[in-house]
């Protein structure tokens, strides 16, 4: 036998404690640790097998249900498991019975005698050994059965374990009769679904059971009798149950009346609960998507007010979608209660000399599509409700500071809480969804994500061609107005936004805007010009056009306008979706720090600006020659040369992101900033400079370009530097295979890196994107030379780390993925470096 156990039996049992034998790791920890040793074989089981589960069968025959076992079923196993373990039954504590279903349900006969009729039936014998249970469940998924229909010894069995047990549930059974409950001098909580009146002389009952936790899932139907009242179960004299002095109740319900009679029943002891709404008409308002009014419903409100001990209220309501019937096509619309909510809320305003109280409310959206979600009016329903939460809000106790009881109020410090939200992005799908389910979480939280949700704004609209040049123009799929709109009625929103993304998609099939009634840039009321100076705390501007440019010159002169007043103030601007940008547009922005574009044009405009004027950028980044040629050496240099009286200064600069057209342009702009730039990022742009051909299958270049390697020797302040590859498949030799790359000669130039950068090490990273590389000859590519090749130019004695990234579209684990894994493990001193984490795959 093992030695036995070092700690404390007391820390063994909140150790194993913490392993949940429902998961599969769970138990396996569990059987793990109980073979360890005498002692922890007892700890373990007794957590293995406080809560088991049981799956039977049920069959019919005859208007009666039974319950049944075969091969599928698991209570004759642990009878047996019971027979060679006696002592495993003192540590049952819940038993769960769950109905494996089968459509149809087969008939009794299918199973001979292993029926609940027969005495011998597994699940009497497990129930007879487990002295120690405390509850009982019955687990029927999408199953609803009357009491009168289970066999008679199943009743029987029931009515024992009610009248022995403390925690019972029998939701999926309607219409139990109350006269079950007499003597059930122990039952301390108890899940239906509905009950039936006792037929039983009052006078000859025992007195009533008290209870301290009542859930009721009261459900309606198809092909089951309308709920009634659950208020009647209770008064009624015949009645064994006293619920006057209920602690916890869980109700759910389709109707007001049903509410607030049963609250009443308990309300001065109640200290917990749960309602839930379902229904089709009760407390629901109908909102079209995409508009805030709605047909708001007129059902009061159950009166909370006289819950004085209440600490806990949990409220489950629902967003619906559904169809509107009118003339012509019906209108798709959402049915929710969250306003009826809000309204019954309010109603806690009137608690006196009452406890502090937790709130909590739970929306289920129910076939909303996800196209749907956006235009749901998120903002209308959370203001309704954190203004009832306002209401609501108990009046500090003398000597005491002010409290906040809203729902899920925050324990944590709001500066904590401010640094969580702010990992989130609100550009980002996901990160937006999150930030919206918290917002509704508190009205403390509420502010929070609102000020990281629109933070940074995603707004778009159309283009199209005009005789006055390409015009921006709204239509359905757009959001610029519904921005403004939104602006309107929610103003404070305003001041939360600190970055606009304006996303601009080519139409090609809109013809003539006016005829069609859309609004243009041309108009005055054009959305976009009215929302910018609404925005008093805006920072950065940016606009993208996936997949295509557009030259500055063939803007309308009303959106060059707009665009050249609007970046004036800001501190970071992204214009790469437009080509030949004069440097004059860049003139008297004294706020400019950060700059995104493609291709300048150097206008005489810029000459003239005095030198205080310029721009003190601090991150530049020049890219998406996407419809243009690509600028010379010459040219970039143009754009920031100070001879030329560039509206730009760079000598502050400490990131650099680039398409360079050769060595030279990268040196002079490195010169400019050669004491402060501490990252840079660059990538060749010339499709044939510094290139070398390769056929696959061989290590051997066909075709080498090794130009003068770039002079790397001064960047002796840069922390971070990028390298940019590319192994691109030339698709336009047809007799044979070849592949291109940049990496020998930018290999090369690595040579020329600084031993010892002023900043410390070094972290250079080298990506290699592969382009167009038919899937069959990716792993043909002359991997081991090229990546030994690189790694063998690290000046040596150098503190300069060296990563190496490989980006190819593949699927992970795909076929070819793993080919190459093998490929490159077979090279040992390429597995090396991978171990020390110099060299990271990316798929």
């Amino acid at each position: 036998m093992s030695a036995p156990p070092a700690l404390a039996p007391e820390l063994l049992e909140a150790i194993i404690e913490a392993f949940h034998p429902s998961s599969p790791d769970g138990r396996a920890a569990l059987i793990a640790c109980s073979c360890a040793s005498r002692d922890l074989t007892a700890i373990c089981q007794k957590r293995l097998f406080r809560d088991i589960e049981v799956v039977v069968k049920i069959a019919f025959e005859q208007m009666v249900v039974y319950f049944a076992e075969d091969r599928d079923t698991t209570t004759l196993k642990f009878l047996n498991a019971l027979v060679h373990s006696p002592h495993l039954a003192n540590y049952v504590k819940s038993l769960t019975v769950t109905f494996r279903m089968q459509n149809p349900i087969p008939p009794a006969a299918n199973f001979g005698n292993a029926l609940s009729s027969n005495t011998s039936f597994s699940l009497y014998g497990i129930v007879a050994q487990l002295t120690e249970l405390k509850k009982f469940v019955i687990n029927a998924p999408k199953l609803f059965l009357p009491w009168w229909m289970l066999e008679c010894q199943v009743q029987a069995l029931f009515v024992d374990l009610v009248q022995r047990l403390e925690d019972v549930d029998l939701s999926p059974f309607f219409g139990i009769p109350t006269s079950i409950f007499r003597e059930c001098a122990g039952l301390k909580k108890l899940h239906i679904s509905s009950l039936s009146a006792s037929t039983v002389n009052a006078s000859s009952l025992t007195p009533k059971i008290r209870l301290d936790h009542l859930e009721l899932t009261h459900l309606t139907m198809e092909g089951v009798p309308g709920p009634v009242d659950p208020f009647e179960w209770f008064k009624s004299a015949s009645c064994p149950l006293d619920i006057s002095r209920l602690i916890h109740l869980q109700l759910c319900t389709p109707r007001l009346p049903a509410l607030s009679r049963m609250v009443s029943l308990c309300a001065d002891n109640l200290q917990v609960l749960d309602l839930s709404l379902v229904g089709q008409g009760f407390g629901k308002t109908v909102f079209i998507y995409g508009i805030d009014l709605a047909n708001h419903n007129q059902d009061p409100p159950l009166d909370l007010s006289v819950l004085r001990n209440l600490k806990n209220l949990t409220i489950g309501a629902s967003i619906d979608h559904g169809m509107l019937n009118q003339p012509g096509a019906p209108l798709e619309v959402y049915v929710t209660d969250i306003l009826y909510v809000a309204s019954l809320l309010r109603t806690l305003v009137g608690r006196k000399n009452s406890t502090s109280l937790n709130t909590a409310l739970i929306v289920q959206i129910r076939d909303v599509h996800e196209t749907y979600l956006e235009r749901i009016a998120w903002l209308k329903l959370m203001s309704e409700l954190d203004a009832s939460l306002l209401y609501s809000v108990p009046p500090p106790l003398k000597g005491q500071g002010p409290r906040v009881m809203c729902s899920s109020m925050p324990v944590l410090p709001l500066e904590l809480f401010g640094e969580i939200v702010d990992d989130f992005d609100p550009l980002v799908h996901e990160d937006r969804v999150t930030l919206s389910s918290l917002s509704q979480s508190s009205l403390a939280l509420g502010v929070l994500c609102q000020k990281r949700l629109f933070s940074r704004v995603s707004m778009s609209l159309k283009t199209n061609r005009s005789s006055g040049g390409t015009v921006l123009f709204e239509s359905r799929e757009t959001t610029c107005q519904k921005f403004f709109q939104l602006l309107q009625r929610s103003s404070r929103l305003a001041d939360y936004v600190q970055g606009i993304k304006l996303t601009l998609k080519v139409s090609i099939f809109v013809t003539d805007l006016e005829a069609g009634g859309y609004v243009t840039s041309g108009s005055p009321d054009f959305a976009l010009y009215n929302i910018l100076p609404l925005l008093r705390n805006l920072r950065s501007f940016a606009v993208e056009a996936p997949g295509w440019s557009l030259p500055w010159s063939g803007l309308e002169p009303g959106v060059r306008n707009f665009f050249r007043n609007t970046i004036v103030n800001l501190e970071e601007i992204d214009l790469r979706p437009f080509y030949g940008i004069p440097t004059s547009v860049l003139s008297c922005c004294p706020s400019l720090q950060k700059l995104h574009v493609s291709k300048l044009h150097l206008d005489s405009k810029a000459s003239g600006e005095p030198q205080d004027a310029r721009a003190r950028v601090n991150y530049l980044e020049i890219d998406n020659f996407l419809g243009t040629t690509i600028p010379t050496a010459d040219d970039v240099l143009s754009w920031f040369d100070p001879s030329n009286a560039s509206a730009l200064d760079l000598s502050d600069l400490t990131g650099l992101k680039i398409i360079t057209p050769d060595s030279v342009c990268l040196e002079e702009l490195v010169a400019l900033s050669l004491n402060s730039l501490q990252e840079l990022d660059f990538r060749l742009s010339d499709w044939s400079y510094g290139k070398s051909k390769f056929i696959y299958g061989s290590d051997v270049p066909v075709l080498q370009s090794l130009p003068c390697p770039l002079n790397l020797s001064s960047l002796e302040e840069v922390r971070n530097l990028t390298i940019r590859s590319i192994i691109r498949h030339d698709a336009f030799n047809y007799s044979w295979k070849f592949y291109e790359t940049d990496l020998p000669f930018l290999s090369a130039s690595i040579k020329s890196l600084p031993r010892r950068a002023k900043t410390g090490r070094m972290a250079v990273t080298v990506v290699v994107e592969v382009h167009d590389v038919p899937d069959e000859l990716a792993s043909s590519i002359a991997w081991p030379a090229l990546i030994d090749d690189l790694f063998a130019n690290v000046p040596p004695g150098s503190n300069i780390r060296l990563k190496l990234e490989i980006c190819n579209r593949l699927r992970e684990n795909s076929p070819l993925a793993l080919k190459l894994d093998d490929l490159w493990g077979q090279q040992v001193h390429l597995r090396e470096m991978m171990k020390k984490g110099l060299v990271d795959i990316e798929w």
